[in-house]
């Protein structure tokens, strides 16, 4: 116990393999500093170039060799991410980050740094050759004496400085950058869920409002132009797709129990605005939305023939010619909208024959789930046009 406690009286604080580690950094600093001064003390001396000339020149050279040293030990020491894919967290009801951390620059790093190790290992007697070369070159702008003293310190001060930078860079890239990149990882994880719990929350309001909008909407003592409903069908479309489907559900009943019954009827074109809404969110998507849309545009008590066969051709191109939902139904509707546009019909007189071929081939199709006779323009049609019902 005494011991400890002239140990922390002492200020002996570095025992930590961390901190002791760390300590290399301003020891190296220190080198740094200490080659500077070197340099200053051997231009000083140089009067084959002069002072000035002289310090600068192996400021610039010591400063040149100590970059390269530190791009290598950058490379060298660049922390290697463990790429371990993050799994969905059903119990917060969070989505997972669907994606990785970009490893480029350390597959880089790797790729690079066992180049550089291959080279010097094959090529070191020319990398000994280059460098005598360049202290030879250099050492006159380093020191005023003969030729061989020149070369040796020209290649002892690259060597220095391209180590200490070297050392530098490779400690503090292993020391700190892990922890940058750890923290920087961390900030953008909490980011990312406050981002998520923004939206979250935002979707879950703007689903609330929608389905609340909608529902009281279709109450049919509602005013239809109360300036809430105003932008019924934008809340329609801003809403999520879980919402969307509660709200075609709803707007779907709606108009099948309102249609055959006249004194609801006026409750079909209520649902026009909603099915507008839900074609916006998801257009040319769901042939469900345009094939309700056209109904409700069809049975409502003003008919709105040509937006019908619009959004009716858009429901049966996009359901295909398979069997799916609305099979026959939207040839049926479709042909009653052709009908009803017609002017030759509207007459009394046959339709063209191009247009006559064709709501026959769309009845053809209808006959097959709805009863001709059911609309009273579909056995009128077909009698001044010779089809058989």
């Amino acid at each position: 116990m005494a011991r400890n406690g002239a140990s922390a009286a002492s200020g002996d604080t570095h025992d930590t393999p961390g901190t002791r580690m760390t300590n290399w950094l301003p020891a190296i600093a220190a080198w740094l500093a200490g080659g500077i001064v070197v340099l200053f003390c051997l231009g000083a001396g140089n009067d084959t170039i002069g002072p000035v000339a002289a310090i600068m020149s192996s400021i610039l050279l010591a400063g040149a060799a100590a970059v390269v040293g530190g791009f290598l030990g950058f490379l060298f020491g660049i922390p290697r991410a463990k790429q371990i894919p993050a799994a969905p967290t059903p119990e917060d009801g969070k989505a997972a980050r669907e994606y990785l951390e970009n490893t480029n620059l350390e597959q880089i790093s790797d790729w690079l740094t066992k180049i550089i190790v291959g080279i010097t290992l094959v090529e070191f007697g020319a990398i000994r050759d280059l460098m005598v070369s360049v202290g030879r070159s250099i050492g006159p702008a380093l020191i005023d004496a003969d030729v061989g003293l020149q070369t040796g310190v020209g290649v002892a001060i690259l060597v220095y400085f391209l180590i200490l930078g070297f050392l530098f860079s490779y400690l503090w890239t292993r020391i700190y950058m892990e922890y940058v990149l750890r923290k920087q990882n961390a900030l953008s994880s909490r980011e990312f869920e406050d981002l998520l719990d923004e939206r979250q929350d935002r979707e879950g309001a703007a689903d609330a409002e929608a389905l609340e909008l909608v529902n009281a909407y279709l109450e049919s003592d509602a005013d239809p132009n109360a300036p809430h409903f105003s932008d019924l069908t934008e809340k329609v479309t801003e809403s999520s797709a879980i919402a969307r489907s509660l709200i075609f559900d709803k707007a779907r009943e709606t108009r099948s129990a309102a249609w055959r019954h006249p004194e609801k009827r006026f409750m079909v074109a209520r649902t026009v605005p909603i099915f507008q809404g839900l074609v916006a969110a998801s257009p040319d998507r769901n042939h469900r939305n345009y094939g309700q849309l056209g109904y409700a545009l069809i049975k409502s008590e003003q008919p709105k023939w040509k937006e019908a066969q619009t959004a009716l051709e858009r429901a049966i191109r996009l359901r295909g010619p398979g069997p799916n939902s609305g099979q026959g139904y939207y040839e049926y509707n479709l042909a009653l909208a052709l009908i009803n546009q017609d002017a030759q019909f509207k007459a009394g007189k046959p339709s063209d024959p191009d247009l006559s071929k064709r709501i026959a081939g769309l009845l053809d199709s209808g006959r097959t789930v709805i009863p001709l006779r059911e609309e009273p323009d579909i056995p009128a049609w077909a009698k001044l046009n010779g089809y058989k019902i």
